[in-house]
């Protein structure tokens, strides 16, 4: 009866302590999506507050392989294009937004489109937007 009752409290011990991972692992993964900075493998976005209190997109678009060269893509937000201002073999593409989701399409010849749905962009916001483009391996025809 001993052994029944250890192994029991053997059990609920290890369910505690994984209740108690889960717990933790949830909440630091969500601050991590709702905090100022957010990072996948072609982008990231940096949010920050505006200083003219205005909320803006600030787009910055890279080569994947090599992070120190500038593309100048095209940006289309919520079915909208945008071309980039390409002078001096830099493109930079700042525009000012209302407070709304955003689903944003990044795209250039020869490069793999980076989709970002439901960017959320609230009052006074600065989002910066680094994009890295890989190759597009499709032939052009």
């Amino acid at each position: 009866m001993k052994d029944l009752i250890k192994k029991t409290q053997k059990e609920l011990n290890v369910n505690k302590l994984s209740i108690c991972c889960l717990i933790i692992f949830s909440i630091f993964s969500c601050s991590v999506k709702k905090g100022d900075f957010y990072k996948k493998e072609v982008y990231e976005i940096i949010r920050k507050k505006s200083k003219n209190g205005f909320s803006q997109l600030k787009f910055n678009t890279f080569s994947f392989y090599n992070k120190n060269e500038k593309i100048p893509a095209s940006i289309e937000i919520n079915g909208v294009v945008t071309h980039s201002k390409f002078s001096d073999s830099i493109a930079n593409i700042n525009i000012s937004v209302l407070n709304d989701k955003y689903d944003i399409n990044i795209f250039f010849i020869g490069k793999e489109t980076i989709r970002i749905k439901n960017l959320l962009v609230k009052s006074g916001d600065s989002i910066v937007i680094n994009s890295y483009m890989k190759e597009d391996l499709t032939p052009l025809y």
